[in-house]
């Protein structure tokens, strides 16, 4: 009675308002631009760190060849690309089974501390090696974070959309990384519009990833409290109760043996002892 209460309950909720979850329009906004700052964040940081390939190269791969100096960066910058499916694999498990709130939450938490550590990293002429390879294990980290955060997000949205709408919502998840990619290649061009090349090199590459904490702290913010949706509590209720199913019928078959067993150890006792006229 109480699971058909609920269930009743949860489709009145979205008869109410179309949505996939206990929302408000004004809720739902939230949602949608708790996921796009998280997705633009990220797309946002990979085309910066592009951008800024003049003054990177420089700053953590000072060598006298051009090629091996190029090589290093973009090297270290598929570092990135090369973590994304390791970070897919592991967030839509986790997605899965502790949830999409959660998953989200720890998605964009991973790519924003890495990429304002990235404005805090010491130069090649401070620490030596150390720079680049803190560079790269970075980019690494964020690599996973992105793997996880735009599969679990487009997910999310396309559960939490209206039965009509959900093409249109998804989409928003799509055009917000693309925002990103424009906002990082923006925020570059106004940087060395505003500061010169040696100003450049010295700290004006560090402020694009250091501008990235307001967008991450906002994401944060505003996704502490996402609600999960309907599709997904309810199909982990069917999944927990098959499991419940499955483990008490294994329970039962390896019950029904051992008694049988019994039962025929039972019967042979009792015909031993009228044999022998006991």
């Amino acid at each position: 009675m109480g699971e058909q209460a609920a269930g009743q309950q949860v489709e009145h909720g979205r008869s109410a308002h179309g949505y996939g979850a206990e929302l408000t329009t004004r809720q739902f906004a939230v949602l949608i631009l708790a996921i796009a700052l998280g997705t633009l964040l990220e797309w946002y940081d990979f085309f910066a760190y592009s951008q800024l390939n003049a003054y990177l190269t420089q700053v953590f791969f000072p060598s006298g060849d051009p090629a091996v100096t190029q090589l290093s960066f973009w090297g270290v910058y598929a570092v990135g690309f090369i973590s994304r499916p390791i970070g897919a694999l592991g967030f839509g498990h986790l997605g899965d089974t502790k949830g999409r709130r959660i998953c989200l939450l720890i998605s964009v938490t991973m790519m924003a501390v890495p990429t304002v550590l990235i404005g805090c990293l010491p130069t090649f002429a401070h620490a030596g090696l150390a720079a680049p390879i803190l560079l790269a294990l970075l980019r690494a980290i964020q690599g996973l974070a992105m793997g996880g955060e735009f599969g679990c997000a487009m997910v999310y949205l396309h559960e939490i959309a209206p039965a009509k709408a959900k093409g249109i919502v998804g989409s928003l998840g799509f055009a917000s990384a693309m925002v990103g990619c424009m906002l990082g290649v923006l925020v570059v061009v106004i940087m060395e519009a505003i500061f010169t090349p040696a100003q450049m090199l010295h700290f004006g590459w560090r402020i694009p990833f250091l501008l990235s904490s307001v967008s991450a702290a906002a994401a944060v913010a505003l996704r502490l409290h996402m609600p999960e949706p309907h599709e997904f509590t309810q199909e982990r209720q069917q999944v927990i109760r098959h499991n419940l199913q499955r483990i008490a019928s294994r329970r039962a078959a390896s019950f029904m043996p051992s008694s049988a067993s019994a039962a025929s150890t039972d019967t042979a006792g009792s015909f031993r002892v009228q044999a022998l006229g006991l």
